[in-house]
């Protein structure tokens, strides 16, 4: 979630994605697009489904 809420304060996909890169772990990956799924519903960020693609 800090990092989705990083994201969505500076808005830099690029470092967005590498921090989930770096993190090698796949089960964290799932849980990053359910995350910024559930915050774009909600919040209907389009900074999030901007990261989702």
């Amino acid at each position: 979630m800090k990092l989705l809420e990083e994201y969505e304060s500076g808005g830099v996909v690029g470092e967005a994605c590498e921090c989930i890169r770096y993190l090698g772990m796949s089960l964290f990956n799932h849980a990053v697009g359910n995350k910024a799924l559930v915050v774009a519903m909600e919040k209907k960020n389009d900074m999030m489904l901007y990261l989702l693609q």
